[in-house]
């Protein structure tokens, strides 16, 4: 059986190479200061250590073994208005798992945000939070947790910023994916 991991499609990349924000800094320094502006606010999360792939926040790219069609659902389920539908993810990189170099990939749980943010004062993730990435256990790390569609449900009452993946299992990949490889990496697009 084949599994697919998602990253939403920047709409302004460039080339062929997916790469962690860290890397645009070398690739395209105005792309990068573009795209570390979603963490104002929150600029020490950058620099959070993954001590299991020896690096930081910000040297990792962003997946998500959830199909985007069902994000998209659960905010509408959630009671997502139509003045913010632009919220909403309308393309996504499809990419296969076997494109992903084992020991360079975990999971993070979003087990306890909290806890990160405030008893490690933004240093490191503990352990108990990451895992290695095994596409045996795709079942897991592709469900919406309940917490995920409270959060949806409060942020849209509120009014707030939508955080996507919110309690969502991440997968954290210390690497670049070249995306012109149409075997293994594809387009999805949704309504």
């Amino acid at each position: 059986m084949k599994y697919y991991l998602y990253h939403i499609f920047p709409k302004d990349m460039k080339g062929n190479i997916l790469s962690p924000l860290k890397g645009l800094k070398e690739i395209n320094s105005d792309l990068y200061s573009t795209k570390k502006t979603k963490y104002s606010g929150r600029k020490r999360i950058r620099k959070l250590k993954i001590k299991k792939l020896n690096c930081r926040w910000d040297d990792v790219l962003f997946f998500s073994a959830v199909h985007p069609s069902k994000i998209n659902q659960a905010l509408l389920d959630a009671g997502l208005p139509k003045n913010r539908y632009h919220a909403l993810i309308k393309k996504s990189y499809q990419v296969d798992v076997d494109c992903l170099d084992p020991s360079k990939a975990v999971v993070f749980w979003y087990r306890s945000w909290n806890k990160i943010l405030s008893r490690y004062v933004y240093q490191y993730i503990s352990d108990k939070q990451i895992d290695w990435f095994n596409p045996k256990d795709m079942d897991k790390y592709s469900v919406i947790p309940d917490k995920t569609k409270k959060a949806f449900r409060k942020r849209i009452k509120n009014n707030e910023m939508l955080l996507l993946f919110e309690y969502v299992p991440h997968i954290l990949y210390n690497g670049s994916i070249d995306v012109s490889n149409k075997d293994k990496v594809s387009i999805v697009e949704l309504d």
